[in-house]
């Protein structure tokens, strides 16, 4: 182990060893360089460059506009102030810019490189990019640039009219308070508002979203809804659509979509396909639209009385049933009933009556002592006693 300082505030060259090394620049233009070993690494004041080497390193730097380059290993890099370029390069590690003491005229680049790294922004206009792996990334502020990179990561842009980008992977977007641009890349990648103080409209087919600013969207598939009263539609392609607490209005348009309405007395409008649709607790309105469409209470651990001839339902609440073909029922004993269509009837857990009417009907009863009644049609008979 070693401890090496600077002789005065010169330009000076600073070399570790292959032990785990104390390295402090002074005032001056320094170079550190760690070496091998868990080495801590201080530049100080003026325009350093500071390379960990290889190992777990901690490397910061103060006030100058500098270089810090982790090198292989976990390491922790912390930008104090500065115009700094700092690079994580391979593991994972964990980047911060700390623009308290420099301001917000000051704006520093952070880059992850390989691994699965934790990247911070701070009160200046930062570029942050993930890299490879899975990354989690947050600006703060001010206008942020943010890319996750190659896997499927976290973006947050926080305050300020921030670019998000997503890259490779299915990634996790939220640009907060401003007006953003959200551009998910490739993969399926979500739009989150769950932290939203107003509710939220958001299209997918205009690719605008409104509320605690106007953001622009780009490539997303799905939606995360606020706590409020939201509106959330989707586009031709399938799309995995949340509304949180609230009254919502979902809208899956064309493609098989997913629609979750949470907490609140919700509408969830299925379109054209195959949707599943899952009203969750309040009173709801489940219009499947064109397709072969399931209406889903897994979640529910109240008995579920279903009857799509009526087109009602009764569970954590009272829905109302439009262009529905199939049913999950929940954990409780269960009543299911069909209509005059082929429908798909499967009570899951619990002691369940199960009743196709007319058509093919497909009745699963799962777990329980459950009775299936088939109807005037032909059907199909899963676990459980049938009549």
């Amino acid at each position: 182990m070693a401890f090496i300082f600077a002789p005065n505030d010169n330009d000076t060259l600073l070399t570790g060893t292959a032990n785990n090394d104390t390295i402090f620049g002074a005032a001056g233009n320094d170079s550190l360089v760690g070496l091998a070993g868990r080495d801590f690494l201080f530049g100080d004041e003026g325009n350093n460059s500071i390379d960990g080497g290889l190992g777990d390193d901690t490397l910061l730097d103060a006030l100058g506009n500098s270089t810090l380059s982790g090198g292989e290993g976990n390491d922790f890099l912390s930008s104090i102030g500065g115009n700094d370029l700092v690079q994580g390069d391979a593991g994972d590690d964990t980047l911060i810019s700390n623009e308290t003491i420099g301001g917000a005229n000051k704006s520093a680049t952070l880059l992850g490189g390989l691994g699965n790294d934790d990247i911070y922004g701070g009160f200046g206009k930062d570029c942050l990019d993930g890299g490879d792996g899975i990354d989690f990334i947050t600006g703060f502020d001010a206008d942020d640039s943010i890319s996750g990179g190659d896997g499927s990561d976290f973006v947050l842009g926080n305050n300020g009219d921030d670019t998000l980008k997503g890259g490779f992977g299915s990634d996790f977007l939220v640009g907060n308070a401003g007006s953003d641009s959200i551009d998910g890349g490739e993969g399926f990648d979500i739009v989150s508002y769950a932290e939203a103080t107003t509710p939220v409209l958001v299209n997918l087919v205009t690719g605008i979203a409104t509320g605690e600013g106007t953001d622009t969207l780009f490539s997303i598939e799905d939606i995360q809804g606020s706590s409020r009263d939201d509106s959330l539609t989707g586009n031709t392609s399938t799309n995995y659509i949340i509304g949180l607490a609230g009254n919502d209005s979902l809208s899956g348009l064309d493609g098989g979509d997913f629609l979750f309405g949470g907490d609140g007395n919700d509408f969830l409008g299925g379109g054209l396909g195959n949707d599943f649709l899952y009203g969750e607790a309040g009173n709801n309105t489940l219009d499947g639209g064109e397709g072969f469409d399931l209406v889903s209470y897994r979640v529910a651990t109240s008995p579920v009385i279903a009857n799509l001839t009526t087109g009602t339902a009764t569970a954590e609440g009272t829905d109302t049933f439009i262009s529905i073909e199939d049913i999950f029922g929940g954990s409780g004993n269960d009543s299911l009933t069909g209509n005059t269509s082929s429908n798909f009837l499967s009570g899951l857990a619990g002691d369940d009556f199960l009743s196709g009417l007319d058509g093919e009907d497909f009745l699963f009863g799962d777990d329980g002592k459950d009775i299936l009644n088939g109807g005037a049609g032909n059907g199909f008979y899963g676990r459980g006693c049938w009549r």
